[in-house]
């Protein structure tokens, strides 16, 4: 989580996408430390749901897995589902390209029948 969090929620609506009403997402109306309120919607995997309720004050640093709700420190729930991706993606680049390199030098190294 490369971003920093530093608000109040003060209101919460579900809204809808027209005509069917199939897409909906919740909006939250957020008061920043600046003072300064505007709508904000949260991706499914930054905040569990029950941390985003009227009145909750939430704060994370940037580059942290940690953040505070109402003053209490909380992990990121999916830091450790992050980490075990990232590191398993690094790994198969890794792999792919030490083998599509080997396979270049075999073939260059071919001995001439």
């Amino acid at each position: 989580m490369l971003i920093a969090y530093d608000f109040k929620i003060l209101a919460i609506e579900n809204v809808c996408e027209k005509p069917l009403n199939n897409r909906c997402q919740y909006e939250y109306l957020i008061k920043n430390r600046d003072g300064i309120s505007h709508k904000m919607s949260f991706s499914i995997y930054r905040f569990e749901d029950d941390e985003l309720v009227v009145g909750n004050s939430i704060e994370k640093k940037k580059f942290s897995f940690k953040y505070k709700v109402n003053g209490n420190e909380v992990n990121w729930p999916f830091a450790g589902r992050y980490i075990v991706f990232l590191l398993t993606s690094f790994s198969m680049l890794a792999l792919w390209r030490y083998l599509t390199i080997s396979l270049r030098i075999r073939e260059n190294h071919k001995d001439p029948i």
